[in-house]
Parts: structure tokens; sequence; C-alpha cells
């Protein structure tokens, strides 16, 4: 079954002058992500992509 996700990286300051724009990210977003939470890229990416495409190695747990 194949399905889209869309994250987006927040990288810097800049957006909190940029509220209303930020907001519409944030609702057309599954995931967003910083530089304090690019950490969880990796389990985003195991619970989307097909495990055919993995190593044989244990899966990192996505919340949510």
């Amino acid at each position: 079954m194949e399905q889209d996700v869309f994250y987006n990286f927040i990288d810097g300051a800049g957006w909190l002058a940029r509220r209303p724009d930020l907001r519409k990210m944030h609702n057309g977003c599954d995931y967003i992500l910083n530089l304090k939470t690019l950490n969880r890229l990796e389990a985003i990416i195991c619970k989307y992509v097909p495990t055919q495409f993995f190593t044989q190695q244990p899966r990192p747990h996505v919340e949510g």
C-alpha cells in the first residue's frame, strides 16, 4: 500500500516573523522537524518505507 507522507524541516528563527505561513505549513504536513527533533527522521522513514528496502536490523519506533 503506497502512502505519501510530507515532512518539513524548519531551519531557523526567521519563521517567528512568518507565523501565519508557519501555521499553514504545520497544518499541511504530517511531520515538522527542527534541529532538536531531527533525530526522529529515521523512525519516520522506517514507519513508511517498506521493510524490503532495509537491512535486517531492528527498526526505530515512531510515536503518533
